[in-house]
């Protein structure tokens, strides 16, 4: 494990790399997915498009719900970053990713399976809130998610406008609402994706397919760990409970990676508040794990009405000696607050010593 408590550092040269486009200013998730030998997809939900360009964040910004961006050179500190919205008949930016009803979609996390990108999002819908409501949570109340879709991309290598994308059946989730939110992990023969345990506050659950099913965007045949007695059951068999959490304190959003020396590594953040960038350690997809450990504390979560959440690890990323490099999103609970100060709501690097 990594010692001494919060040994990571903030990467400041390679944040330049999400402030390489007037227009793009701002986004939260950052996923990446590396697509080439010197190529990364980076995958954002909620993004501020300035209106003019060349501006800091201003009444007439956008907010869209995801955007994409393309990173060439994976040492962030020198790469270059291209990033891709849509636009309405009128001008006006729209998402990158749509629907065709009264959600919208945050993206969730994406692997390259075969040549194909899988990606899975969340749909979600806008909630109104009571002035109690905002007063005491603040942007925080003002979504709930529906469920969620997965999509497959058949050609990622190119230019995301002209990426030809297929909507996939994912049946129906017996066990979850979102699936996919939180970490993607190809071991062995198999792509496992972890789900949120809906009402059982535990943990998460853990579903896998089988590798060439899911690069052939047959998502509906999953298994589900049902803890060490019972092993992977098929959701369609006969399962006389739920499966098995597999962690506690879960986030929403996450990573799982191997490490070089083999070891699985789990990244988030303990909460959203003065939370810290905590870290733990396993040897296969269904646990044990290590303890959390703290290895960075965001000073943006120790300011009254900021916080901080998303802290994802990006092993593609290269130029940090060896290091895990981290990132994490950082926001406040008032509009007037996130709009007023510009270095918030940008992806932040972070290097931790290994």
């Amino acid at each position: 494990m990594m010692t001494p408590q919060h040994p990571g550092k903030h990467w400041h040269e390679a944040d330049r790399l999400f402030r390489e486009d007037e227009f793009w200013v701002g986004g939260d998730s950052a996923y990446s997915v590396p697509v080439g030998e010197d190529r990364a997809v980076w995958i954002f939900a909620d993004t501020f498009i300035s209106a003019r360009g060349g501006e800091r964040r201003s009444a007439d910004s956008t907010m869209i719900n995801n955007s994409v961006g393309i990173q060439d050179g994976l040492d962030p500190a020198t790469g270059t970053m291209r990033f891709f919205w849509r636009r309405r008949a009128d001008g006006r930016p729209a998402s990158f990713l749509g629907t065709d009803d009264h959600t919208f979609l945050w993206p969730c996390n994406a692997v390259l399976l075969d040549g194909r990108l899988l990606l899975f999002a969340m749909r979600v819908r806008s909630r109104k809130m009571t002035p109690e409501e905002y007063e005491r949570a603040g942007n925080l109340a003002s979504f709930e998610l529906v469920g969620w879709v997965a999509r497959l991309v058949e050609n990622p290598l190119d230019d995301p406008d002209r990426w030809r994308v297929r909507d996939l059946d994912t049946g129906t989730c017996r066990f979850a609402t979102t699936l996919g939110a939180g970490a993607l992990l190809v071991d062995g023969d198999h792509l496992y994706a972890h789900a949120s345990a809906g009402s059982d506050t535990r943990g998460q659950y853990l579903a896998r397919w089988r590798i060439a099913d899911a690069a052939d965007g047959h998502l509906t045949d999953r298994e589900w760990w049902f803890g060490p007695d019972a092993g992977w059951l098929s959701e369609h068999a006969p399962l006389p409970t739920v499966p098995a959490p597999t962690v506690d304190a879960p986030q929403t959003e996450f990573t799982v990676h191997r490490d070089a020396a083999g070891r699985l590594v789990w990244v988030q953040t303990d909460g959203l508040f003065r939370a810290d960038i905590v870290v733990r350690e396993g040897e296969r997809p269904e646990g044990p794990w290590t303890p959390f450990a703290p290895v960075y504390h965001p000073p943006e979560g120790d300011v009254e009405g900021g916080f901080v959440y998303g802290a994802k690890a990006h092993p593609e990323q290269r130029g940090a000696g060896g290091d895990l490099v981290l990132t994490y999103n950082n926001n406040a609970l008032r509009s007037e607050m996130l709009m007023g100060r510009p270095e918030l709501y940008y992806p932040t690097f972070v290097r931790v010593p290994r």
